[in-house]
């Protein structure tokens, strides 16, 4: 943690491929030159901004348990980086109250 920012790592592999709302994996998927995500999948018409679908495949690869909705996972994601601002905080105070007592 880094001024009071939890940081969670998620694997890449296939984050701005995969569609959030069939599952397919597709590198056609992405169009890099225009940045657009569209799902190749015959049955899925998902469309949107490649870095969204990126932005929300890492947030759901997060997830506690696959069962966790989404907003649930944003909460506890809230909530331990909460926890660790005022962890790290804790620290600094103890820190300068060290350097006070020498």
């Amino acid at each position: 943690m880094q001024t009071g920012v939890a940081v969670i790592e998620v694997p890449a592999a296939y984050i701005s491929t995969s569609c959030p709302h069939c599952g397919r994996v597709d590198p056609a998927s992405h169009n890099f030159r225009t940045g657009v995500f569209h799902c190749t999948a015959p049955d899925c018409d998902f469309e949107r901004k490649a870095d969204w679908v990126a932005a929300y495949n890492m947030l759901t690869a997060y997830r506690p348990e696959k069962d966790t909705p989404l907003h649930d996972a944003v909460r506890h994601a809230a909530e331990l980086a909460r926890r660790l601002r005022e962890k790290a905080h804790e620290e600094t105070e103890d820190e300068g109250s060290d350097k006070a007592a020498e």
